[in-house]
């Protein structure tokens, strides 16, 4: 099981859009859709095996796009990290159709 979607789902482009920052919140760490939410803690509380409809209930101003967003962002910063130090990050426009956004499994969460 999965992330369930909930009609047509969104492309990893639009789901990145839901990332912003913003210097007056969290010094500029990336955050959702320009709410004192940051990338970070979702991702903390996700990998410490907290459920996506906890975390949903937890903070109800969030949508399921926006963890799904994190997981995008997450991938993306991922997929192009070295271990060149000396290489600047900069470039956003990859392909992120090849990760499954759905990865995360939930036995209160039905199929879709």
């Amino acid at each position: 099981m999965g992330l369930p979607s909930k009609g047509k789902a969104m492309t990893d482009q639009e789901l990145l859009k839901r990332i912003t920052a913003n210097s007056e919140i969290f010094s500029g760490k990336p955050i959702i859709r320009g709410m004192r939410i940051s990338v970070e803690l979702i991702l903390s509380l996700l990998a410490q095996g907290e459920l996506v409809e906890a975390i949903l209930e937890d903070y109800p101003d969030l949508e399921l796009e926006d963890i799904r967003a994190c997981l995008a962002y997450a991938h993306a910063v991922i997929a192009h990290d070295s271990l060149s130090a000396g290489r600047p990050y900069q470039d956003f426009s990859y392909d992120l159709r090849r990760f499954p956004i759905n990865i995360i499994p939930s036995p209160l969460m039905g199929e879709g």
